[in-house]
């Protein structure tokens, strides 16, 4: 009879171990796993309670983690050195332990059972081992039917402790690759992030504190600087956040300090310790720990980041390797803002050089101007008929000299904001009637008829009346120039009411179209037709004289009394161009 109840028990056990393989596999997390291991192995054994410890990595102590029966209250979490009690002893030596009378056992951990009215009689203590290591012991207490523990009630739960093991290592696995998986998404976010605030400015200046600002608050700094280098890698511009009164930047040397130390190698370096580093230069006295980053563009160093912490140690190698990758992605746009402020400070130099030129030939223009206007007059006395020719040909290089000097002044100022005008109620009747006084000869030399359309009560624009004269000037000179004799041009006016692009709202605006019926403009020249010094290919074009900077000023002036300018034009078929320009208050 005993033999077969012990093989309808063991029969029941191995229907058990079936189960839990199954149930194991099926549990992905490791907290409710540990639960579900103990909670099998006491159904396993058919036990009163049980432990299940975890082995610490950094000194191998025991950590109990889940406890079942009635002297379980107040065991988890505490914890048992290595080689202590029949847990800590089974861990040290990778060895299952049967004590079937704990209570005479010098290695019990009595502890246990203080504090409850429950007494530990039998334990059967098992070490859960991985490639030699052990990761966590566990423990059944007391068998129900009063019988004592057996050796193979020892095999039965050695195998289960296997099975348990693997279960045990696919849920480390599996945790390691949702924390990578979640690492690597809120990466993307903060590329993507970055990304988003890096691409609404080329600023030099704001680009590299956003950028520091961002990397400061990804990694909890309280201090940092950005150095950036030339080709020679000497620092050229550094700008510092989190700093007292007394950071001084000229002190970050390229040759010197962990910021030059990065300059030098081209790598990274995390430094736990700031006190520990010998190149160290103390920027910020709550600093302990510190990231210093190349910025790399195109195998280039640009320049380096320094993230300071007043927490020791507080960046491991995986923050660095993260950082690494923000800093490269970074570099991007940081290259870029470099090359925007190196474009622009060469047009600025440019828009001064052309300034003070234009400026050094006004006055020998004007002199050359003034004496040939005098002889022409007779005043000195009667020319001839070859001097008066000869006259009348400077006068007229003389003025067209004197109005490209003025173009070259005009976009000048445009381009570094110093082009002013004086805006006031003004009639573009009036501004017609002057325009077509200066227009009048250039007109008439190839009989091209100008149509005005103007409402009798079209409203008055809020602009400068010179500018405009100047506008519509540039503007009916293309028409007359680049369109074939005997052709005509159409000029209108139209009140219109016009949607702001950025807030939506209604303006009023006074709309103008000049429209010609000459060779029209190629689809290629249209996408650069704003461009200063742009001339057309096209020879029909080319045999007009000009700068290439009537159209370019034309569109800077009507962008400065808050209007718009656009082209439609198709070959053959002749132009039109339209702005618009805000009515001067009723």
């Amino acid at each position: 009879i005993d033999t077969n109840k012990r093989l309808k028990e063991r029969a029941q056990q191995l229907e058990i171990m079936n189960q839990v393989t199954f149930s194991l596999a099926a549990t992905k997390e490791l907290d409710p796993l540990l639960e579900l291991i103990l909670d099998k192995a006491i159904e396993l054994l058919d036990t009163e309670a049980g432990t299940f410890m975890i082995s610490r990595e950094e000194n191998g102590e025991l950590e109990f983690r889940v406890a079942r029966g009635p002297s379980s209250s107040g065991l988890v979490g505490r914890r048992l050195p290595l080689g202590a009690g029949l847990a800590g002893t089974a861990a040290q030596t990778g060895r299952a332990i049967i004590s079937n009378r704990v209570q005479e056992d010098e290695r019990w951990f009595s502890a246990v059972d203080a504090g409850s009215d429950f007494n530990s009689q039998s334990i059967l203590t098992v070490p859960l081992v991985r490639q030699n290591a052990v990761m966590g012991v566990l423990q059944v207490i007391n068998k129900r039917n009063g019988i004592a523990f057996s050796m193979e009630d020892q095999s039965l739960l050695t195998a289960f402790a296997g099975q348990a093991v693997v279960a045990m290592e696919n849920a480390r696995l599996l945790a390691q690759t949702d924390e990578a998986l979640q690492k690597s998404v809120d990466e993307l976010f903060l590329l993507q992030q970055l990304d988003r605030d890096l691409s609404t400015t080329l600023d030099l200046d704001h680009v590299l504190n956003l950028t520091l600002s961002r990397m400061l608050s990804i990694y909890q700094g309280v201090a940092g600087s950005i150095a950036l280098v030339n080709e020679a890698h000497e620092i050229y511009r550094v700008v510092g956040q989190g700093y007292d009164d007394t950071f001084d930047e000229t002190k970050i040397s390229a040759d010197k300090g962990l910021i030059g130390q990065v300059i030098q190698t081209g790598q990274p370096h995390n430094a736990p310790n700031v006190h520990e580093e010998s190149r160290y230069i103390t920027a910020n006295f709550n600093t302990h720990s510190q990231m210093t980053l190349p910025f790399i563009n195109k195998q280039e160093l640009i320049g380096v980041i320094a993230i300071e912490s007043d927490v020791m140690g507080k960046y491991t190698d995986d923050d660095l390797q993260t950082a690494v990758r923000i800093t490269n992605h970074a570099a991007a746009a940081i290259a870029n803002a470099i090359l925007y402020d190196k474009v622009n400070e060469a047009n600025q130099a440019k828009s001064e050089f052309v300034s003070m030129v234009s400026h050094e030939l006004k006055t020998p223009m004007t002199s050359l101007r003034g004496y040939t206007d005098l002889l022409l007059s007779g005043m000195t006395g009667k020319l001839t008929d070859q001097q008066q020719n000869f006259l009348e040909i400077m006068a007229a290089n003389i003025k067209r000299m004197s109005q490209q000097i003025q173009d070259l002044t005009d976009i000048s100022r445009i381009e570094t904001g110093q082009l002013h005008i004086e805006l006031s109620p003004t009639s573009f009747v009036n501004v017609v009637n002057e325009t077509m006084q200066t227009v009048k000869g250039l007109c008439d030399e190839k009989n091209i008829r100008v149509h005005l359309q103007m409402p009798d009560e079209l409203p008055a624009i809020m602009a400068d009346k010179g500018r405009m004269v100047q506008v519509l000037t540039n503007l009916l000179s293309n028409a007359c120039k680049y369109s074939p004799p005997d052709t005509d041009v159409n000029v209108s006016f139209t009140p219109r009411m016009v949607a702001d692009e950025e807030t939506g709202e209604m303006r009023a605006m006074v709309w103008c179209c000049v429209k010609d019926s000459g060779y029209g403009i190629s689809e290629t020249d249209l996408e650069r037709l704003f461009t200063k010094f742009f001339r057309s290919e096209d020879p029909n074009i080319r045999q007009a004289k000009g700068t290439g900077l009537g159209l370019s000023i034309t569109k800077g002036i009507i962008e400065l009394h808050g209007g718009e300018i656009w082209v439609e034009s198709k070959l053959g078929e002749g132009t039109a161009f339209q702005f618009t320009i805000p009515q001067a208050a009723a």
